[in-house]
C-alpha cells in the first residue's frame, strides 16, 4: 500500500512536522523540535472513540426529555449525555425550532387564533 510522507518546517518555532498517511492506518502527524529533542506523535481520533451519532428523527420521549430538563436549567451538554448518539448542539437546534415554539402556544391561544380564522 502506498504511504505518503509529507515534512513542513516551521522556521519561525525551529520545528518540522511529518504527516504519514496510508489507507489502512489513521493520519499521524510526528513533531520534532530540534532545539529541544522533542518528537511527538499525534493521531486522528478512531470512529471508534466518538459516540455513535443518531441520524433518525427524534422521538416524543426524547422531546419530553429535552422540554424536563431544560426546563429544570440544565445546560445543553448534560442535556446531549442523557440522550446517546445527540450532540449538544443538536439538542439545542431541535428545542429552539420546534420545542420552544410549541410549547409558546396553549389552548387558549390556539382556541383564540381558530376563533379569528372562523370570522
Amino acid at each position: 500500500m502506498p504511504v505518503t510522507t509529507t515534512t513542513t518546517l516551521q522556521p519561525s518555532t525551529g520545528t518540522s512536522t511529518m504527516y504519514h498517511s496510508d489507507l489502512a492506518v489513521p493520519s499521524i502527524a510526528v513533531t520534532y523540535d530540534a532545539a529541544a529533542g522533542i518528537r511527538t506523535r499525534r493521531t486522528a481520533p478512531q470512529p471508534s472513540d466518538m459516540p455513535a451519532k443518531k441520524q433518525s428523527k427524534w422521538t416524543p420521549t426524547e422531546d419530553a426529555i429535552i422540554i424536563g430538563l431544560r426546563g429544570s436549567g440544565m445546560k445543553w451538554d448534560d442535556i446531549s449525555k442523557n440522550l446517546p448518539g445527540r450532540s449538544p448542539i443538536s439538542c439545542r437546534l431541535h428545542y429552539q425550532n420546534y420545542l420552544e415554539r410549541r410549547s409558546e402556544w396553549d389552548e387558549e391561544r390556539k382556541n383564540k387564533l381558530a376563533r379569528l380564522y372562523e370570522r
